[in-house]
């Protein structure tokens, strides 16, 4: 018995089909090699999403840095301002405080140094013409080196020499009010004490030919104790009339407003008085209040106690203590 085996029989193969099998096989391998470059291509380009978030964190960061940039030059524009300004307000300062000192020093000194002039040819300067001196003025309470030649005026350009006399107030000695006015801050500053002279004080105006002592009157002193205070600097007639009736309201220090032009009346506070109704001869120093400000008046009262005519070098018994 012949067995027949079961394996497959493959059908025979011309040379034309073999040929075109190859062909196809080729053409099968080059679709595949083509996709695979797509999907690689694919793979490894950028998606339109992250290009487009690409992109907008670069305009992000853009925004930010243009913001950081104007916020720094506002910073160093501000900055520079405010220096500016610190440097102008320090040469202010230093002008105020120092540059018109000096320059009211020496302006004091060239008007001290006429008067004498004047005084040694035997001229009078009660009258002197405004901006010119017409006399001297001591508190001794500053010390005894403590003197300022007055100026005739209290123009911007008077007081930047020294104390100046209201032109309409009175004379040294005469009955009435000589009232002058000074600058506290600056400029020579020759009241900037004012505020601590006290009841009985002496404030001594020298002339050509005179001495004039006067007293400050009762400050906190209220009632008959004004006069009993005034007393012991005065004679006991002045400590009187300086106390009471007309001048019973008349402090020797207070502070006001600048629109108060009654404190340099001849009466003080009695703005219709006149030197001929006044019934003492009285001296009326001025300034402005607070420090740095002008915004209100300090002002000094004081009576006159005695007048002395000079005799060579001898001075009031004030100015030698």
């Amino acid at each position: 018995m012949v067995r027949h085996s079961k394996e497959t029989v493959t059908s025979p193969v011309s040379p034309g089909e073999l040929a075109a099998q190859q062909s196809e096989q080729a053409d099968t391998g080059d679709t595949h090699s083509s996709t695979s470059a797509t999907q690689a291509s694919a793979d490894t380009a950028p998606s339109l999403d992250n290009a487009t978030t690409s992109s907008g964190g670069s305009v992000s960061a853009g925004a930010g840095r243009r913001q950081t940039s104007t916020a720094s030059k506002i910073l160093g524009v501000s900055g520079e301002l405010i220096l500016t300004i610190g440097i102008a307000i320090m040469l202010f300062v230093i002008y105020e405080a120092y540059w018109t000192n000096i320059q009211s020093d020496h302006e004091q000194s060239q008007a001290k140094s006429q008067l004498d002039d004047k005084w040694a040819n035997a001229r009078n300067t009660l009258n002197a013409d405004e901006g010119e001196a017409m006399g001297k003025l001591r508190i001794p309470t500053f010390g005894s080196d403590w003197n300022y030649a007055i100026i005739q005026g209290t123009s911007a350009s008077d007081l930047s020499r020294g104390p100046g006399h209201y032109t309409r107030t009175q004379n040294p000695g005469d009955k009435g009010n000589f009232a002058l006015a000074g600058h506290r801050v600056s400029r020579g500053a020759p009241f900037n004490d004012l505020g601590y002279l006290k009841t009985c004080d002496s404030i001594v105006i020298e002339t050509r030919e005179s001495w004039y002592v006067y007293r400050v009157l009762p400050i906190d002193e209220k009632g008959a104790d004004r006069e009993t205070a005034l007393a012991h600097c005065t004679s006991p007639a002045v400590a009187k009339q300086a106390t009471t009736g007309d001048y019973a309201s008349v402090r020797g220090l207070y502070i006001t407003t600048p629109s108060n032009i009654s404190t340099i009346a001849p009466v003080p506070g009695k703005e219709d008085s006149t030197p001929e109704s006044a019934g003492l001869s009285m001296i009326t120093l001025t300034t402005c209040h607070p420090q740095f400000s002008n915004a209100e008046r300090m002002v000094i009262h004081a009576v006159l106690d005695r007048v002395e005519t000079k005799d060579g070098n001898k001075t009031p018994a004030e100015l030698e203590s």
